[in-house]
């Protein structure tokens, strides 16, 4: 998850993949995707990787594992 819509935008559109037959999705095209989603009905984790550096967020995810 990208809580900060501009940062989210920006990695979209620098992102390259390198998916020749497939491309890659436009701003519109995850706008779309997000509306066409239904809420989760169950426990939901979010990481918010504009706000916490990859170290921290694979902290917390052993955290977590440890804990179950």
């Amino acid at each position: 998850m990208i809580s900060d819509v501009q940062e989210h935008e920006r990695r979209l559109s620098s992102r390259d993949r390198g998916l020749v037959l497939v491309g890659e999705p436009t701003w519109a095209d995850v706008q779309r995707r997000r509306a066409e989603y239904a809420a989760w009905s169950d426990e939901v984790l979010e990481l918010d990787t504009s706000a916490h550096a990859p170290g921290e967020i694979a902290e917390t995810l052993i955290a977590l594992l440890e804990q179950r």
